[in-house]
This record gives structure tokens, C-alpha cells and sequence, in this order.
């Protein structure tokens, strides 16, 4: 009984230890592709160039180079779930919803020379990612902290999109300009691995506990798919800042 009764205060005392937290997060998020084959400017191909000369619009267009290098904006939101390991350093880990992608210049050839023209071209890419994330934490009053965390995570590309307007004010005939999509689904990596780095405050607010986190996010494999031609080559970067309501348990 003696042994039975340690037993139940050990494990009562480690239970009161451990806090689970779990937390709601939204924001915004800019993106963009980096890397030795990443741009700001890409030609236009299109189909009318082999198979359909002269015709306007063309049946297929898409950019040359798919890895803009210009900011994209997009959402990101998701549930996250927070063990308290020790005063100062705490586990926690996310399943979250992200748009990623950039944006290209078009270069568009006018009847006199070769100019940027017109809209970026956006590619947009929906993704799943999954952080384990180590977080270390000092207080700041009673009420609010102040935290720091880094870690690795794993993302699955759901879709990828690149989308555009070709605009050729020169043209004498209508229409002088066309909106195309281009499915980019095998373009892009399906599964990504990559690090991230942030910096948070938690505390209450008309007795909620809420947070405010900036981070900052890149792939660490070629954003490539392997079953690509060709050599280009870059990594998915992203700047984070969120919202994070913490759910009462």
C-alpha cells in the first residue's frame, strides 16, 4: 500500500507538471522561389509557335521559367499542439494549410523589340506541411511570454497552378489580350522537406490566450520535381505572420 500510494503521487505530480496546449494559428504569408535558377523575367512559350502559327489566342501557353523570384502573397492557417517540457522549453507540432508559390515578369515581343509587358505570371502552389518544432520561452510579466523556436518540417503539394495575361495592345485586331492557366502539378516536388525559424508572445487578452508569431520558412531539397528535364534548380522561401488562438481544455 505504501509503494501503491508513492506511485499515485508520482504520477499525479508528473501529470500537474505537463501542460498541453492546443492552438489555432492564421495569417499571411509572402513567398517567393530562390535559388541559381530562380528570376525575375521569363520568356513566353506557346504552342502556336509549333503547331498553330499565326493563330491568336494560342491554344497552350506557359512560362519558360517556373521559378519566379518575385514575392507571391497568399493565407496560411492550421492546428497546432504545445507540451510544456521544462520552465523554459517546450515540444510542439502543426498540420497546416499554406498558398505558396511567386511571381515572373512576362518578356512579350512587340513588333519594334522585346519588352517586360504586362502582369506577372503567378505560381501558386497549395501545400500540407507538418513542423516538429522546438521552443524556448523566457516570461515577460505575469500575463505574457516571449518565445523563439526552430525545426524541421515535411510539405505535400495538394495542387500547383500558374496563371497569366498576355496582353499585346499592338495587335490591330481583337481581342488583343487572353487569360491561360497551366496545370504545374508535375513541375513542382510533391513532397518537401525544409527548416523554419520563428519568434512569438503568448498571453492573455480579455481572458483569452492568444499569440502573435512571425517565422520564417525555406525547402531544403530542389522545389524541382526529379521527372523534370532540364537544369533548373531553387528552393521555396516564405515570411510568416500570424494569429494564434489557444483553445481552453
Amino acid at each position: 500500500m505504501k509503494h501503491l500510494v508513492w506511485l499515485v503521487l508520482l504520477t499525479t505530480g508528473f501529470a500537474q507538471g505537463q501542460t498541453n496546449q492546443l492552438y489555432l494559428r492564421g495569417g499571411l504569408s509572402r513567398s517567393h522561389f530562390t535559388g541559381e535558377s530562380a528570376s525575375s523575367k521569363t520568356q513566353l512559350w506557346t504552342s502556336n509557335e509549333i503547331n498553330y502559327p499565326g493563330i491568336w489566342p494560342a491554344q497552350m501557353t506557359r512560362a519558360s521559367n517556373f521559378l519566379g523570384n518575385r514575392f507571391k502573397s497568399g493565407f496560411t492557417g492550421g492546428l497546432g499542439w504545445r507540451h510544456r517540457l521544462s520552465t523554459h522549453w517546450a515540444f510542439r507540432t502543426e498540420l497546416n494549410y499554406e498558398q505558396a508559390g511567386g511571381r515572373i515578369d512576362q518578356l512579350r515581343n512587340t513588333p519594334t523589340k522585346q519588352i517586360a509587358y504586362g502582369p506577372p505570371i503567378r505560381f501558386m502552389r497549395d501545400l500540407i506541411s507538418l513542423p516538429l518544432l522546438a521552443e524556448y520561452n523566457q516570461p515577460l510579466s505575469s500575463r505574457w511570454r516571449l518565445y523563439g523556436f526552430a525545426g524541421l518540417q515535411i510539405a505535400y503539394q495538394l495542387k500547383a497552378l500558374e496563371k497569366g495575361r498576355i496582353d499585346e495592345p499592338w495587335r490591330s485586331s481583337l481581342p488583343t489580350f487572353y487569360e491561360y492557366m497551366y496545370n504545374r502539378n508535375e513541375t513542382y516536388r510533391q513532397t518537401d522537406f525544409g527548416g523554419l525559424l520563428g519568434l512569438g508572445t503568448q498571453g492573455e487578452w480579455f481572458g483569452q490566450q492568444v499569440g502573435l508569431e512571425i517565422r520564417y520558412q525555406t525547402g531544403l531539397l530542389n522545389v524541382v520535381s526529379p521527372n523534370m528535364t532540364g537544369k533548373q534548380r531553387g528552393r521555396m522561401e516564405s515570411f510568416q505572420a500570424s494569429v494564434l488562438y489557444y483553445l481552453p481544455l
